[in-house]
């Protein structure tokens, strides 16, 4: 193992061919679309392992409430579930970015085959505040002055 990658030797003929697999090498016209790209590789790190539980999360929370027999049964789980995620969540949200968020939930889309809307619709709840951190505090427009 070297620097850039595995390192694979092989004899063919007498002759050692040394072998290095390298990373792909992007090439961009303009600095902001490295830029772009390196921020957004940034985000996916960050949100991605959270994109991941969360998918498992809900794939737990279907099989446990798909057992369950009554609505109050399963109403009663969801309570406790939202409070349960908020509090592992809400510290990680509230450091979070916009980009971060946007990309999360994409991400959780994508992983779980279900918008986001239809999540909340199949839990019957109102979607949790989880992300109502500061980062993402809606713009509150300035009043237009009539002169």
């Amino acid at each position: 193992m070297t620097e850039y990658g595995p390192v694979q030797t092989k004899v063919v003929d007498g002759d050692t061919i040394t072998t290095v697999y390298l990373k792909p090498a992007f090439v961009f016209k303009r600095a902001a679309d490295e830029r772009r790209w390196s921020r957004l590789i940034y985000n996916l790190k960050v949100v991605y392992p959270i994109a991941l539980e969360a998918n498992a999360t809900l794939h737990a929370m279907e099989q446990r409430m798909d057992s369950m027999k009554t609505k109050r049964e399963k109403q009663e789980f969801v309570k406790a579930m939202e409070r349960a995620l908020k509090r592992k969540y809400t510290p990680r949200s509230e450091n979070m970015t916009l980009s971060q968020g946007k990309l999360l939930i994409k991400l959780i889309d994508r992983e779980t085959d279900q918008t986001s809307y239809d999540l909340v619709k199949t839990t019957a709840r109102r979607i949790p505040r989880i992300f109502s951190g500061k980062s993402i505090a809606p713009v509150r427009r300035e009043p237009e002055r009539h002169l």
